[in-house]
């Protein structure tokens, strides 16, 4: 393995430590439904620093200094998990489909938001954030199950 890999991996390490943060996790789940609203209300600006800030947010926080027994930091360390073991976070097979029907309607809320249906924007916005943290949930508890025995 030569250097380069190495310095990429703990670059790595260090932004899923960083990104375990609950301030990460949740500014980072709370800022589609700002992203939404931008599109909704055409603020163009709005909606580049929310992408911006998306790319941005894993490195913007601190590591947490202990493991918590946080919601979030539980999601982030179980998504990294399942995705150290080779899983995929998006597919048809369970909890990927949650993701999945998540993720299209998440998709669906911003197109009625760019259509200024703002009661079906929020319901599928809404709708896809819930799918998607009841991917993590069972992911989470998969891992709790696993670790238990």
């Amino acid at each position: 393995m030569d250097g380069n890999q190495t310095d990429s991996s703990s670059i790595g390490e260090i932004i899923w430590r960083r990104h375990s943060n609950p301030k990460s996790g949740w500014s980072r789940l709370l800022s589609w439904p700002l992203f939404v609203m931008a599109i909704y209300f055409r603020k163009r600006g709005l909606a580049l620093l929310v992408i911006v800030f998306g790319f941005l947010n894993p490195v913007l926080f601190s590591e947490p200094d202990e493991e918590l027994d946080s919601w979030m930091y539980r999601v982030v360390q179980a998504e990294k998990r399942w995705m150290d073991d080779g899983n995929q976070l998006i597919g048809i097979g369970y909890p990927q489909l949650l993701n999945s029907i998540g993720l299209m309607a998440m998709i669906y809320g911003l197109f009625a938001a760019y259509q200024r249906r703002a009661v079906s924007a929020a319901i599928w916005t809404i709708t896809g954030l819930g799918l998607g943290q009841w991917c993590m949930k069972v992911i989470i508890e998969n891992y709790e199950q696993i670790d238990s025995q």
